[in-house]
């Protein structure tokens, strides 16, 4: 995973280590024992508004949050407080992020302090493990799985998958083209 911070710093997360670029040199944070980053979620490194980095990770055979503040360089590893397994991470634009927890299908916004639950979704989801989400200006969610996809409108959610001509068997990514089109990568 990788991002660029708003100072312009590129962080880079390592299976063990957050990695940052200053643009001048490099700088290697270890991780906490036992700690590591998901190496199969692709996008899961975000900037929370408070200054820190959030970071989707493993700790002890369970899905946790890893928080890094770069001024402290200190490392937080946060459980859910319901003991819910946390299962994705996405960025959003205002400085929060999207998680999905388990057991179940919840979608939550992390800001940084707490969790608040936004969807619930049940047996409607059938994509299996959530690999992308795209939240648009208007509010829609979409969202992408190894067997298929949807999206969150008006709060419904309308599945995309074979059923109804969707041509691919997963979905990996999403991309808003000029225009507004969109495209979809299975």
């Amino acid at each position: 995973t990788m991002s660029q911070a708003p100072d312009g710093h590129l962080w880079f997360g390592a299976e063990r280590k957050l990695v940052e670029w200053t643009g001048q040199q490099w700088n290697l944070h270890e991780l906490p024992f036992g700690v590591t980053t998901d190496v199969l979620q692709s996008d899961c490194l975000c900037f929370l508004r408070d200054g820190r980095i959030a970071v989707k990770g493993y700790r002890s055979d369970a899905n946790r949050l890893i928080l890094f503040a770069p001024g402290e360089k200190k490392f937080e590893i946060l459980d859910h407080p319901s003991g819910r397994q946390i299962r994705f991470l996405a960025c959003r634009s205002d400085g929060t992020a999207w998680v999905r927890t388990a057991p179940g299908f919840r979608l939550e916004v992390f800001d940084g302090k707490s969790f608040a639950a936004r969807h619930e979704l049940g047996s409607e989801w059938t994509g299996a493990d959530l690999k992308a989400l795209l939240e648009l200006d208007n509010g829609a969610i979409f969202l992408g799985g190894n067997n298929g996809g949807g999206v969150i409108t008006k709060g419904k959610f309308l599945p995309f998958d074979a059923r109804n001509e969707f041509s691919d068997t997963g979905v990996f990514s999403f991309l808003v083209m000029p225009g507004g089109a969109m495209l979809v990568g299975g």
